[in-house]
């Protein structure tokens, strides 16, 4: 099944909790439109994915997202296309 994004509950967490907040791994899979698994996947992958906390210990520690990271991952994943004038 294929998953839209849902960009709009980031507005939402941006007004109840500001820039500082940690997020669960699937309120990163809501807002990116893609399953937790994909992003176990992508944490997997050496520079696949936006950056990610491990609280807890080293292999089984609970993961979290700061909104920083994702904001900084949209980022640099945007193509910016030049328009002719």
């Amino acid at each position: 099944m294929k998953r839209t994004p849902d960009f709009s509950r980031v507005q939402a967490f941006d007004e109840r909790l500001g820039d500082d907040r940690l997020l669960k791994p699937a309120e990163v899979a809501l807002m990116f439109g893609v399953s937790k698994n994909t992003l176990k996947y992508w944490r997997n992958r050496a520079h696949c994915g936006p950056d990610f906390i491990r609280v807890g210990g080293p292999c089984k520690g609970r993961i979290l997202y700061s909104h920083k990271a994702l904001v900084r991952y949209v980022s640099r994943r945007t193509v910016r296309l030049e328009r002719e004038r």
